[in-house]
């Protein structure tokens, strides 16, 4: 298949995912969770930003003398809250993305088996409450071993965020981990082992690229990274569907 189709294959899976939410209950109804439980990650993570940041640069400039109304006090102010704000925006981001990847890790693999078995990829198979159990705390344990790695390379994307270039690079990074996040849940139902998940990722670059570029679309409006990851799940499992066709 021609690269630039397959590029194409990765950006257009969040509109795919979305699209099949919307027109399948089936889908539809295993979605809620996974985006409520974003939702709230979100609200709660940007609202303690609102109510902590600006006491945060207060007290940098009074620390170093910088109190009053003046003019140069005021500008450093609005400068070291935007400043401040960027930083802390990557952290609520990727930081919600780390805390849903071990909470929403259940929801998110159902949601991701009832698509693969809407697409024909699995065969199709009733919802057992005590076989999802015991794999929700397998994936609980999955979810926490993933999220204290991905915090690990986090910590350099974190400091890259703030140098030129290497803020660009770090980016792509953090997007290209929730993409590869959101394909290991149809991993996971498939059961893939860690190898052949390696090796998918490798030999599907591309699409991988795509679903990057996607997700980067969405940083223009601050959580909505975040808000769509169960579209992003689905496109995913679309995407392993059009590639074994």
């Amino acid at each position: 298949m021609d690269m630039s189709k397959r590029v194409y294959i990765g950006i257009a899976h969040l509109l795919e995912g979305a699209k099949l939410i919307a027109s399948e209950k089936s889908i539809r109804k295993w979605a809620i969770v996974p985006f409520m439980i974003d939702i709230l990650l979100v609200i709660s993570g940007i609202g303690f930003g609102l109510a902590s940041i600006s006491g945060w640069v207060t007290s940098a400039l009074a620390f170093v003398g910088l109190t009053g109304g003046g003019f140069f006090a005021s500008l450093l102010f609005y400068l070291f809250s935007a400043v401040l704000w960027v930083g802390y925006l990557i952290v609520v981001i990727y930081g919600t993305f780390l805390v849903a990847t071990v909470v929403a890790a259940p929801f998110n693999s159902l949601l991701a088996e009832r698509t693969l078995m809407h697409l024909g990829v699995i065969e199709e198979k009733p919802f057992r409450l005590g076989a999802w159990i015991s794999t929700s705390l397998k994936l609980l344990m999955i979810g926490l071993i993933k999220s204290m790695i991905f915090a690990f390379v986090g910590i350099f994307i974190f400091i890259a965020s703030f140098i030129p270039i290497l803020n660009i690079a770090s980016s792509y990074v953090a997007l290209l981990i929730m993409s590869f996040d959101s394909m290991d849940y149809s991993f996971e139902v498939r059961e893939f082992g860690l190898r052949k998940r390696f090796h998918y990722f490798q030999s599907r670059f591309p699409e991988f690229t795509g679903m990057a570029g996607s997700l980067a679309l969405t940083i223009v409006v601050p959580g909505l990274t975040l808000l769509v990851l169960p579209c992003s799940v689905v496109g995913a499992a679309i995407v392993m569907k059009n590639q074994s066709d």
